[in-house]
């Protein structure tokens, strides 16, 4: 059994009651705020905050508070709440979300005979085991990964 945070009271209690017991907070609100902090950690949302500037310091950290209906944060330098940074429309979170994708997949390892990314890292028993058997003229001597697709070893 798992125990939540009530945000009203901070009271724990079981995450399969209805409501909090303390003081009546619907467990619908309590779902709602995890999945906001949940968006709020995403990378996409942190780098579309980093774009903005503090109207009062000029900061452009902010310590997100909240993403419905708009993204909110406090400035790390002053404390300022900047109230209206302005609402991520879903278009925008599509193309963000998959640039920062396109990103993490370019800086994968690719095969060099197919491109692809569906490749398994060579161990080191695996290794030796080939050297061991087939000598220094083995497979795998000098290999790292290995393509799942066309199976060559480089």
């Amino acid at each position: 059994m798992a125990l939540v945070k009530c945000p009203e009271c901070n009271k724990e209690f079981s995450e399969h009651a209805e409501c909090c017991p303390n003081c009546g907070c619907p467990m619908s609100v309590i779902e709602q705020q995890k999945e906001e902090e949940k968006i709020m950690q995403e990378p996409v949302v942190q780098e579309y905050a980093a774009k903005f500037k503090c109207e009062k310091c000029g900061g452009t950290e902010f310590h997100l508070k909240t993403i419905i209906p708009y993204l909110c944060g406090d400035c790390s330098n002053c404390g300022e709440t900047c109230t209206v940074i302005r609402k991520l429309t879903d278009a925008e979170y599509i193309v963000a979300k998959r640039k920062i994708q396109e990103e993490i997949e370019a800086k994968k390892p690719h095969c060099p005979f197919c491109n692809s990314t569906n490749l398994k890292k060579i161990g080191a028993g695996s290794r030796l085991l080939s050297v061991g058997t087939l000598g220094l003229a083995g497979a795998k001597m000098g290999k790292t990964y290995h393509c799942n697709n066309c199976k060559a070893n480089f």
